[in-house]
């Protein structure tokens, strides 16, 4: 019992040299650790589609997209015969109403229609083989064009209907301006308008906003709401070659207010986006080449100004239909310079093409269009794309599939799982599939995924620091100890020490010895960990502990024997040593401070009706930490294992990692624990606590 409790002193006074000796390090060891957070923000570059489907007219309630309205041609037999005797076979392109000057049986341009504006007089035209308007003379003049609010009337299949034939080009009462100019129209649509006999309008009720509209209010919201959690950047489709920069990367909030609805935009920014327009073509591969271009640019302030650490991250979301066009040649701006096969996929089932339980599907693409996304995609995974900065950095790829079609999205998911780490990953059941890509099926929906792919940067949930491995003899190097945080909302982040081993092949293993993590070095949801700290909160867990029971102590003065002076406890039963000016003043009773730091509920924050019972996260974050793995010897060859970290709840952590009762003995069993055996709170940590609950922000220690 001596030897133990002699054992036990001079662990804490070994821990307490270290706990003291060590200064903020916030600003040097932020680089240990991939942050998703105040202290290195994520870049966020946006690639913006803004091709010919951006200016698709919004639908009325009434129409459904999946299903069919175009009628079968009317005028012709379409037997296979050239009834008309022109010299061709009939095609249902020839009974076409603007074809036919208004007198045909339908719309059959799979290509979809656009009003083009001559003279101030509208033209309903159709959109030919290379997404461009035809001419005005190959059209049918409205019969009343009213140019100053972009509508135009026409009467097709005895149905006089009003259609909106151009965007706004005014900023509107949400703040937003259209600027998407001519509307296009799918076949579908007008056939629905005029020949389904389903809508009975006269075009008063038509949606008047494009696609594009929904887009750009969609970012503006977005970027609201993330309160400068990153920097953002947006780069969009200005002429056939890449893409073009339209938003310098850069914090776009100007003021930041509780709630973040309140949140006040930077002014150029909103500028900035209403005053994007669109463009025909969507150069997906080569726009998102050229975003590798600028990462890998020295020369470019638009990047090196916030590319300031070699552990930020670095992601693009692709905000898209998926259909590529004009999007075939390499530049030397570009980061991949070419665009190739990098993901090999030409050997597998054929570039071009994507599979999903081994159905293979034809990629779609638009006019001089590539498959080459997912290719540029793996790339800036796997290469160094900030060359000039010390370490690797490469760029994530996220995407947002806006209004695509079966094909089109499962594309964009091929491109994000690429872009994560997981090469052609084509099975749906795998827990990696597909999720890093967001689907935005209307208009309306585009905010709230948009908004779910920033937060999934945001709040990835673990992000863990150099791994910290014990190099005594007796533990062979063969156990790991990774430290995580999650960034929350609040004071206090969510941290966590976990114990897991190593293999011969050097591979991250469970106590199951299966795989922890994926082979692109996120951590699997399934991993089984020796011990893990989170789990303390949990008094069901083999290692967990009521807050009540925890060994806190700090140092007030008085015996250094911490374990025999009852004023170092951190309990409320010691408040007349720990006095409100020992803790700093704060605006709560002492005693709530105290509670709140050894883990208890006292706010209730499950709203459970208990203040007594452990919160859900009683550990802070391993910011700015990094386990210590120290082993003790006895004279009878037991091994003790304490693992020492430091987290920002202000506290020196003392884990009971492992005994083992026979070290010299490779068959004996060793006990793993990973409870809390102590806690100890530096006397210069004590005023500074309160701030946890009363602070602005994130606190460190």
């Amino acid at each position: 019992m001596n030897r133990l409790k002699k054992y036990f002193y001079g662990l804490i006074v070994f821990a307490i040299f270290i706990f003291l000796s060590t200064g903020d390090s916030r600003a040097d060891d932020t680089c240990m650790f991939s942050v998703t957070a105040d202290e290195v923000p994520p870049n966020i570059v946006l690639l913006l589609d803004n091709g010919a489907e951006m200016q698709q007219v919004q639908w009325h309630s009434g129409y459904t997209s999946t299903d069919t309205y175009t009628p079968v041609p009317g005028g012709l037999a379409l037997n296979g015969m050239d009834d008309d005797g022109d010299g061709d076979t009939d095609e249902a392109d020839e009974d076409d109403v603007v074809q036919n000057g208004g007198s045909g049986s339908g719309f059959f341009n799979p290509n979809g229609y656009g009003m083009v504006d001559h003279g101030g007089l509208y033209y309903l035209v159709a959109i030919k083989d290379n997404l461009e308007f035809a001419d005005y003379s190959e059209g049918i003049q409205a019969t009343s064009s009213d140019s100053s609010n972009g509508i135009g009337t026409w009467t097709i299949n005895s149905q006089t209907v009003s259609l909106p034939a151009q965007a706004s080009a005014v900023v509107d009462a949400d703040g937003v301006k259209d600027n998407a100019g001519m509307l296009r129209y799918s076949q579908n649509y007008l056939n629905w308008i005029f020949f389904s006999g389903l809508y009975t309008g006269n075009g008063s009720d038509l949606e008047r906003r494009s696609r594009f509209y929904n887009a750009k209010k969609a970012i503006l919201n977005v970027a609201k709401l993330t309160s400068n959690l990153a920097y953002f950047g947006i780069y969009n489709f200005t002429n056939y070659e890449g893409a073009s920069s339209v938003q310098p990367l850069g914090m776009v909030v100007q003021t930041v207010n509780t709630p973040t609805t309140d949140n006040v935009l930077d002014p150029a920014f909103v500028n900035n986006i209403n005053n994007m327009g669109t463009y025909t073509y969507s150069p997906l591969a080569e726009g998102l080449a050229t975003i590798g271009g600028l990462y890998d640019s020295p020369s470019s302030a638009t990047f090196t100004e916030w590319v300031e650490t070699y552990c930020q991250k670095n992601f693009v979301i692709v905000v898209s239909p998926g259909i590529s066009s004009m999007d075939r040649h390499g530049a030397n701006q570009y980061l991949p310079k070419t665009l190739e096969d990098y993901d090999a996929d030409e050997s597998g089932i054929g570039e071009g093409n994507i599979e999903v339980d081994s159905t293979i599907y034809s990629i779609p693409t638009n006019y001089n269009g590539s498959t080459m996304l997912d290719d540029v995609a793996h790339y800036m995974y796997t290469h160094d794309m900030v060359g000039y900065e010390v370490g690797f950095q490469n760029v994530i790829t996220y995407t947002v599939g806006f209004m695509g079609d079966l094909e089109s999205n499962l594309f964009l998911i091929n491109a994000s799982n690429n872009g994560n780490g997981n090469l052609n990953l084509y099975d749906p059941n795998h827990p990696e599939y597909s999720k890093y890509h967001f689907t935005a099926e209307s208009p309306d929906e585009l905010s709230s995924v948009l908004l779910a792919a920033v937060n999934s940067i945001l709040s990835q949930n673990m992000t863990y620091t150099s791994p910290v491995v014990p190099v005594t003899k007796t533990m062979s190097g063969n156990k790991i100890y990774l430290a995580f945080f999650k960034p929350l909302e609040g004071n206090f982040w969510e941290g966590n020490i976990v114990k897991l081993g190593i293999n011969e092949d050097l591979e991250v293993v469970g106590k199951d010895n299966l795989a922890a993590t994926w082979p692109n070095g996120a951590m699997r949801d399934d991993a089984k960990y020796y011990w893990s700290t989170k789990d303390w909160a949990d008094i069901s867990a083999p290692n967990g502990i009521a807050n009540d029971l925890r060994k806190i102590y700090t140092y007030l003065g008085g015996n250094r024997d911490l374990l025999l002076d009852e004023t170092n406890d951190f309990t409320t039963a010691n408040t007349d040593h720990l006095t409100a000016a020992v803790l700093g003043n704060p605006t709560h009773a002492t005693a709530e401070i105290i509670q709140y730091i050894r883990g208890a509920d006292v706010f209730d924050e499950d709203a459970d009706g208990y203040v007594t019972d452990n919160r859900e996260v009683i550990t802070g974050d391993v910011l700015h930490s990094q386990p210590l793995v120290v082993q003790y010897v006895d004279s009878n060859h037991k091994a003790t294992s304490m693992v020492f970290f430091g987290s920002n709840d202000g506290m020196l952590h003392a884990v009971l990692d492992s005994i083992d009762p026979d070290i010299e003995d490779p068959n004996d069993v060793i006990s793993h624990y990973g409870t809390e055996a102590w806690a100890f709170i530096s006397p210069d940590h004590l005023p500074r606590l309160k701030d946890i609950v009363e602070g602005s922000g994130h606190q460190y220690f």
